[in-house]
């Protein structure tokens, strides 16, 4: 089984605690706000993210662009996790920095080459075109 870090929720009791859970593990309630909203007052977003994710009666509701920038931000995956545990699927590893790194330069890397082919050809036919 795999062990669960000692933040991560292992349950989520509806479908606003893993919106609650990524805030109030993460960097909190204000700081994301300000991070959500940085046109607005910082006491008003803060009261806006608070009745996303508190008071569903209000009516606001956190756009799937803002869940993402907040899971960014924050660090926290509760919801993704959440979708996952609700779909019986496994919860997604977090891929670490050095990993991506090393991904991300295999795949320029094989593009560089892909690239250097393409030219390749596009040289040869214009020599064939004179």
């Amino acid at each position: 089984m795999d062990q669960q870090t000692p933040q991560e929720e292992l349950f989520y009791d509806d479908e606003l605690h893993p919106l609650r859970s990524m805030i109030e593990n993460g960097r909190g309630y204000k700081q994301t706000a300000s991070f959500l909203w940085p046109d607005m007052k910082s006491e008003s977003a803060y009261s806006r993210l608070k009745n996303c994710v508190q008071r569903p009666e209000k009516g606001e509701h956190l756009k799937w662009g803002e869940i993402l920038a907040a899971m960014r931000f924050n660090s926290r995956f509760d919801p993704i996790f959440h979708a996952c545990d609700e779909m019986s699927l496994h919860r997604p590893k977090v891929k670490p920095a050095a990993e991506e790194r090393l991904d991300l330069q295999g795949r320029a890397e094989k593009l560089l080459e892909e690239l250097k082919q393409v030219m390749a050809r596009q040289e040869r036919l214009a020599g064939a075109k004179s």
